[in-house]
C-alpha cells in the first residue's frame, strides 16, 4: 500500500485583536451565560452603551454562530449611524468582516476591515486601529500575501507598544510568529510563539493561551519532534475546552489527527478528523471543513477504502472550488486521479490528473502570457478600489484618511503591482528557459 499524506492539514492559529473595552473573558465556558446577560443589558443600555452591548454579542457569537455575529454587527450599524457614533461604527465593521472572513468571501471581509480602521483613524482610536491593521494582516495571510500581512502586523505591534497594551503586544507576536513559519524560519517562529504564550499567561488569556499552545506544537510538527508536538497540542485542546472556544479545539484535534496519521495510524486519525468536522460543521466555517474533508479522504484511501475518500474528496473539491482554494482544489484534483486509477476508471483518472496539472501550473507557475494579460486588469481593478474608497472618503470630508490608509498599506499601489508583477514574469521566464534546457 502506498503511504499518501494530505497536502493542506496544519492548522495555524492566527490571531485577530478585538478590543471594544467592555469586558473580558477568558473562560469561555460560560459563553452562552455571558450573552444571556448581554441580552438583558440591551433592555437597560440606551444611545452608545446600547451599541456597545451589541457589538459585543456580535463578537461572543464569533465562535458560535457566525450568522449572529452579523446579525448584530449589522444592528450595531445602524444605531451607530443613527445617533453619530464613529467608534462603535468601527468595531461593529470589524465583526462584519469578521464573518465575511469566516465564510470565505475575503473581498467583503477587506471592505469591512478596510472601513473599520477609517472609523478608528477618524478618532484616533489607536488601539482600534492596531485591531484593524492585525485584522487586515490576517487577511493577507490568508491570501498568501506575506509581505503586506507583516507589513501590516508590524505596524500594530508598534502602535500596542506605543500604548502599553500587553494583550495586542502578544497577539501579534503570535502572529509574526505565524508569518516566520511560512518563511520556514522556525527557530525565531518559536521565539515568537513562546513570547506571546507567556504574556499571554500573565494576562490571564486561557483561550490565547491554547492558541500559542497551539501553533508551538506545530513548529515541533514540522521539525519532527512528534512528543512535543502532541505534548503541546494536547494541552492546547484542554485549554479550549476549559475556555470553551470550540473552533479552537476543533484546530487542536485536526492537528492530533494529523501527527497520528503521518504514524500510518489511520483509523485514530479518522476519528479526530471526524470530530474536527462535526465542529467545522457546527460552526459553518468552509475553509475547515475544506481542509478536514480532505484529510478524511486521504485517511481512507490510505485505509483502502476508496469510495468513502471519494465521497469526502468530493466534498472537500466542491468547497474549495466556491471558495477559489485553489490550494486544496490542487489537493483534491491529485487525491481524484489517483482514486480512479485504483478503481479502475482510466479515463476518469486522466480527466483529473489534467486537472490537478493545469490547476498546479495556475497556482505555482502561472504561464508568462496569462501574467502579462492579467497585469493591465489588475491595475485597472486597483486603480477603481482606490479611487471609489477616495470618493468615499471625500464624501465624508475627511480626505486626511486617505494618506492613512496609504501609510499602513490598505491602499494598493498600482504601480508596484505592474513593477512586481514584470519582475516575477522575468524570473519565471529564466526559470522555465533554465528547465527547457535541463
Amino acid at each position: 500500500m502506498n503511504f499518501n499524506l494530505p497536502q493542506t492539514t496544519l492548522r495555524i492559529s492566527l490571531l485577530v485583536l478585538f478590543c471594544s473595552g467592555l469586558f473580558a473573558h477568558p473562560v469561555f465556558a460560560q459563553k452562552q451565560k455571558i450573552i444571556d446577560s448581554l441580552m438583558l443589558a440591551i433592555k437597560s443600555s440606551k444611545d452608545t452603551a446600547l451599541v456597545d452591548v451589541y457589538n459585543e454579542i456580535s463578537y461572543e457569537y464569533k465562535n458560535i454562530d457566525i450568522k449572529k455575529t452579523l446579525l448584530y454587527a449589522d444592528t450595531a450599524i445602524t444605531k451607530s449611524e443613527k445617533i453619530n457614533y464613529t467608534r462603535g461604527l468601527g468595531y461593529a465593521y470589524a465583526n462584519r468582516g469578521n464573518y465575511f472572513k469566516s465564510t470565505g468571501d475575503n473581498a467583503q471581509a477587506r471592505a469591512c476591515y478596510v472601513w473599520a480602521y477609517i472609523q478608528h483613524q477618524k478618532i484616533g482610536n489607536l488601539k482600534g486601529i492596531a485591531a484593524t491593521l492585525n485584522s487586515l494582516a490576517s487577511l493577507y495571510f490568508l491570501q498568501g500575501k506575506l509581505t503586506k500581512a507583516l507589513s501590516n502586523f508590524i505596524q500594530s505591534l508598534t502602535i500596542s507598544r506605543r500604548i502599553n497594551d500587553p494583550r495586542g503586544e502578544a497577539i501579534t507576536l503570535n502572529n509574526i510568529g505565524v508569518i516566520n513559519q511560512e518563511q520556514k524560519n522556525y527557530s525565531k517562529a518559536l521565539e515568537y510563539f513562546e513570547q506571546s504564550y507567556h504574556t499571554f499567561k500573565e494576562i490571564g488569556d486561557k483561550k490565547s493561551m491554547a492558541d500559542a499552545l497551539n501553533n508551538i506544537g506545530n513548529i515541533y510538527h514540522i521539525l519532527g519532534i512528534n512528543d512535543d508536538a502532541l505534548r503541546h497540542y494536547n494541552e492546547a485542546m484542554a485549554t479550549y475546552i476549559s475556555s470553551g472556544d470550540i473552533k479552537g479545539e476543533s484546530s487542536a484535534i485536526n492537528n492530533i489527527g494529523l501527527v497520528l496519521y503521518e504514524a500510518k495510524d489511520f483509523k485514530s486519525a479518522l476519528k479526530y478528523y471526524h470530530q474536527s468536522l462535526s465542529i467545522d460543521e457546527m460552526l459553518n466555517d468552509k475553509q475547515a471543513q475544506t481542509i478536514t474533508c480532505n484529510n478524511i479522504a486521504y485517511c481512507y484511501y490510505n485505509l483502502s477504502m476508496f469510495f468513502a475518500a471519494k465521497k469526502y474528496v468530493l466534498r472537500a473539491l466542491k468547497s474549495a472550488q466556491e471558495q477559489e482554494d485553489k490550494i486544496d482544489m490542487v489537493n483534491s484534483y491529485d487525491l481524484l486521479a489517483k482514486l480512479e486509477d485504483k478503481l479502475g476508471n482510466y479515463k476518469e483518472a486522466l480527466a483529473y490528473y489534467k486537472l490537478y496539472t493545469a490547476c498546479s501550473d495556475s497556482l505555482y507557475s502561472e504561464e508568462t502570457r496569462q501574467k502579462l494579460e492579467n497585469i493591465e486588469a489588475q491595475y485597472e481593478a486597483e486603480k477603481a478600489e482606490n479611487e471609489r474608497l477616495i470618493k468615499v472618503l471625500g464624501k465624508d470630508k475627511d480626505i486626511e484618511s486617505v494618506g492613512k490608509l496609504a501609510e499602513y498599506g490598505l491602499l494598493t499601489n498600482a504601480r508596484t503591482i505592474i513593477m512586481s508583477s514584470i519582475a516575477a514574469i522575468i524570473l519565471l521566464t529564466g526559470i522555465l528557459l533554465w528547465f527547457k534546457r535541463k
